[in-house]
C-alpha cells in the first residue's frame, strides 16, 4: 500500500544566537505575559478530587456519542468545588464539551477522548478564529475565560477528521526541492499539526515518540491539507520555523522570527513558482 506522507516545506529562520537578550514582546509590541514562559510542571494531586467519567454514568460503548453524559460529569465537578475530570482506558465519543472554572482534564494511559465525525454534534457560537470574530463551530474541548485550566495525561485527544487519511501528501517532491538553489534554507519532511501550543522540551519528546520523522510542529497545516484533500486540490504548506521550545534563546528566536519570516517566505515562494 502506498504510504501517504505529508511532504511540507519548513523554512529554517536564520537566528542571531549571540544577540543580547531583549524584553520579550508579542507581535503587536506589547510585553509578553509571565505565563507564556512558565513551564512549571503541574501536580495533578493538587488540583482536587478525581471524577472518573465511567463512575458517573458515562458508558464504555465506543460507538455511542456521549456529549451530554460527559458534560454532566464536568458540571458536577464544577458544582462540587472543582477537580479533575478523568477519561480512563477506552474510547469515548463526544461533541462540544465546556469546562468550568476549577475543572481540569486528565486522559489516562489507553484513554481516548474522540471527537464525533458529525458536525451537528458541535455547537455554533460567537468566537474568535484567524483574527476574526464570527459565528463558528466550537471545539471538542472548550475552556473559554478560564484561569489555570490543565489538560494532562498520556492518553489521546483525537479530533478525528472524517474520511481523511492520517497523513497528507504534498504536491512538491523531494526531487523538486533538490533542484532549487536554496541549500541550507529549505527542508522537506513531516509536519506534525495539533491544537496545542508546544512550549516545552517534553512536548517535543512526546511528539517525536509518535512521529519520529517529524521535522516541525504547527497548528494549521493539517487543516489546510484536509480541505485540499476533500476538494481534490494539490497543495503545499510553507512554514517558517519560529523557535525551538526549551532552547536557552527561545524568546530571542521568536522575536527574530517576525523579522526573518517575510524574507525567507518570499525567497522560497519565488523558487517554488519558478519550478511549477
Amino acid at each position: 500500500m502506498r504510504r501517504l506522507l505529508t511532504l511540507c516545506l519548513a523554512l529554517i529562520a536564520t537566528l542571531s544566537l549571540s544577540a543580547a537578550k531583549k524584553k520579550a514582546l508579542w507581535p503587536d509590541g506589547t510585553p509578553m505575559d509571565p505565563w507564556f514562559a512558565d513551564t512549571t510542571q503541574v501536580d495533578l494531586n493538587q488540583l482536587g478530587r478525581r471524577y472518573v467519567v465511567t463512575d458517573y454514568g458515562v458508558s464504555t460503548d465506543s460507538t455511542q456519542v456521549q456529549t451530554q453524559a460527559l458534560q454532566r460529569v464536568i458540571d458536577r465537578c464544577a458544582s462540587e468545588g472543582g477537580g479533575v475530570v478523568v477519561v480512563p482506558r477506552g474510547t469515548f465519543l463526544s461533541g462540544s464539551l465546556y469546562f468550568r472554572q476549577g475543572t481540569h482534564l486528565q486522559v489516562e494511559e489507553g484513554g481516548r477522548l474522540k471527537g464525533s465525525d458529525r458536525i451537528a454534534d458541535f455547537d455554533l457560537r460567537t468566537t474568535r478564529i484567524e483574527g476574526e470574530t464570527c459565528t463558528y463551530y466550537t471545539a471538542l474541548i472548550n475552556a473559554d475565560g478560564l484561569n489555570g485550566f490543565v489538560i494532562a495525561g498520556p492518553g489521546t485527544i483525537d479530533g478525528q477528521a472524517a474520511g481523511c487519511p492520517p497523513r497528507f501528501a504534498c504536491a512538491i517532491t523531494p526531487a523538486m526541492l533538490e533542484s532549487m538553489d536554496m541549500a541550507g534554507k529549505v527542508k522537506s519532511g513531516l509536519i506534525a499539526s495539533g491544537d496545542i501550543f508546544v512550549s516545552r522540551p517534553d512536548d517535543i519528546t512526546r511528539i517525536l515518540s509518535l512521529y519520529p520523522e517529524a521535522v516541525a510542529v504547527d497548528m494549521e497545516s493539517a487543516a489546510i491539507a484536509q480541505v485540499c484533500y476533500i476538494k481534490n486540490v494539490p497543495f503545499v504548506c510553507v512554514r517558517v520555523v519560529s523557535d525551538t521550545p526549551g532552547a536557552a534563546d527561545n524568546i530571542a528566536q521568536y522575536e527574530n522570527f517576525w523579522e526573518d519570516a517575510p524574507r525567507h517566505t518570499f525567497e522560497t515562494l519565488n523558487a517554488i513558482i519558478a519550478k511549477i
